[in-house]
């Protein structure tokens, strides 16, 4: 067999069974349907978890925003706009959310202040389990308390007035408050129906319950999921799309382009293996800031290479991440970044890395080998093998920074490549030497984000890195009243996430994607949301 052959052979089960699907569902897998006013999308995996308070992905957060609605929503230009409340007020640390009442659930009955008591009580319980969800709840009055089970759940500094009326007590001033409840560990939970389920909450269609826009009617797990405009939402009118059919579900690009080609699907994210090919086919390619950067995360395990110093930077210095914004992301507004903060983090008259401008990490081989020879003495001997953990979407990144170290390094580099789902699994669980990571803050470009993600508090910090003198400034940092002050202690934040070589910062990018013509008034940012997207014909 010819490498020719081996690479269309390699892509043929995908691309039959999306045909399968697509035939199975007939006029479903039109991108657009103008007649039943639907569209066609895809996802890159299953969704892991459609309950709002265990959600940690992508993918999931894009389908919960959908069939979900919050106290306060976004609009195009990353402003607070009314959700469930249609008013409220800050009194010093507290908030109150005036309720609309013509807010409804997919059953018709109404949204009250007590299913968000309830969705807040859910998310601090220890016996929920939530883990990145819960990196706020130290804001809310007792809420990390309650989670490490040093106080009742009662305890909680929420208050239902009346049925439409909620009082929140936070722990400290946070004037970021409102952009984090745009975000699903607070969108409202419907406690009898969450009760009913058993167990099996968002476990299927019919284990789910919407307020948003959409809900789902349909869900084959792996295959495909569909949601339907939901009539009982309170502005429904406003929906013009009648169903959005995630009809495909994969992470392989070149099936989702030839679908896309084919009038199959109505918009996809592409990555640069698709750039040439889009350009010469004569297709609009689109773009849209995102809030996002991607590093390398580093294990500080004590029994693992990678806690060593000498070692992380030796890893450091030996990647060209210019190349690899360039040529391996590869895609208009990827940018190569020297720190967690992406250009779109706020200062405090300018953007972040304006007043603070982060170090520069150097491209040097020979600083390099030094460093990993120092590493090598302190730990005695030859390095062993490294796992680079890595979701299958990525594997073409994970590759390029394979051939990195080996090349640059002489260290052995074995990919772990798992589906996202499962990448999930062994990320949190800190099962990796190093790992292909980053995050998405969405509208909140408060610094605050960024560096909580270290703390040795954080549920995302499953590195197991801790620093007692990052620890003490990041908090101080919820109780700065000074603006400039409290910049000043995330200047220095990220300077020790750089002295410490915690991650090894790769890229902040856009959204790059394709769209049909006849899709308008899609959101893309600060996060995308396809209830304002309409057909023209």
């Amino acid at each position: 067999m010819t490498e020719l052959d081996n690479g269309i052979a390699g892509k043929l089960p995908v691309l039959l069974v999306l045909i399968i699907l697509c035939h199975g569902m007939t006029a479903q897998c039109a991108g657009i349907d103008v007649e039943h006013n639907s569209i066609t999308l895809s996802l890159r995996s299953e969704p892991p978890s459609l309950d709002s308070t265990l959600q940690e992905d992508v993918d999931s957060y894009l389908i919960i925003t959908h069939i979900q609605e919050g106290l306060v929503n976004l609009n195009r230009r990353g402003e607070i706009i009314p959700g469930v409340a249609r008013k409220w007020e800050f009194n010093d640390r507290e908030i109150t959310f005036w309720l609309r009442e013509d807010a409804k659930w997919s059953d018709g009955k109404p949204v009250t202040a007590e299913d968000f008591s309830y969705a807040l009580r859910r998310l601090v319980d220890p016996k929920t389990g939530a883990g990145g969800t819960a990196a706020f709840v130290h804001l809310f009055e007792n809420g990390t308390d309650i989670l490490n089970g040093r106080k009742p759940g009662d305890a909680l500094g929420i208050e239902v007035i009346d049925p439409y009326t909620l009082k929140i007590r936070l722990s400290i001033e946070a004037p970021y408050m409102l952009y984090l409840f745009t975000g699903s560990p607070y969108l409202p939970l419907r406690q009898d129906f969450v009760e009913a389920q058993k167990g099996r909450y968002a476990a299927d269609a019919m284990n789910l319950l919407s307020n948003g826009p959409f809900m789902v009617e349909s869900w084959v797990h792996g295959a495909s999921l569909k949601l339907i405009r939901n009539p009982h939402y309170w502005n429904s009118d406003r929906v013009q799309l009648e169903a959005l059919n995630f009809a495909y579900m994969t992470p392989d690009f070149r099936a989702k382009y030839n679908l896309f080609k084919s009038g199959e699907l109505a918009s996809f994210r592409i990555n640069a293996t698709l750039l040439n090919d889009a350009m010469e086919d004569g297709l609009r390619i689109h773009k849209a800031p995102m809030n996002c950067t991607s590093w390398v995360a580093t294990n500080f395990d004590q029994t693992r290479p990678t806690s060593n110093i000498h070692f992380r930077r030796a890893i450091s210095h030996a990647i060209d991440r210019d190349t690899y914004a360039d040529k391996i992301v590869g895609l208009p507004g990827a940018v190569k970044v020297d720190s967690i903060f992406p250009s779109s983090t706020r200062g405090a008259a300018a953007p972040f890395q304006n007043e603070y401008p982060a170090e520069e990490l150097s491209y040097d081989i020979l600083q390099a080998k030094e460093s990993l020879q120092a590493a090598k003495r302190e730990l005695g001997g030859e390095m062993q093998p490294l796992s680079l953990l890595v979701s299958e979407v990525y594997l073409l990144q994970a590759e390029f920074l394979q051939a990195q170290l080996t090349n640059n390094l002489g260290i052995e580099v074995r990919i772990d490549t798992q589906t996202f789902k499962q990448y999930l699994v062994k990320l949190t669980e800190g099962d990796f030497d190093l790992s292909l990571a980053g995050f998405c803050w969405g509208a909140l470009t408060d610094p605050i984000g960024w560096v909580s993600l270290f703390t040795d508090s954080s549920a995302w910090n499953a590195a197991g890195y801790n620093n007692p003198e990052y620890n003490r400034l990041e908090q101080r940092t919820h109780h700065s009243q000074d603006i400039v002050e409290r910049m000043s202690i995330f200047g220095r934040l990220q300077e020790i996430l750089s002295e410490d070589r915690v991650v090894v910062p790769l890229t902040e990018s856009s959204y790059v994607y394709l769209q049909d013509r006849r899709l308008k008034g899609v959101t893309r940012s600060p996060e995308i949301n396809f209830s304002t997207g309409r057909i023209a014909n």
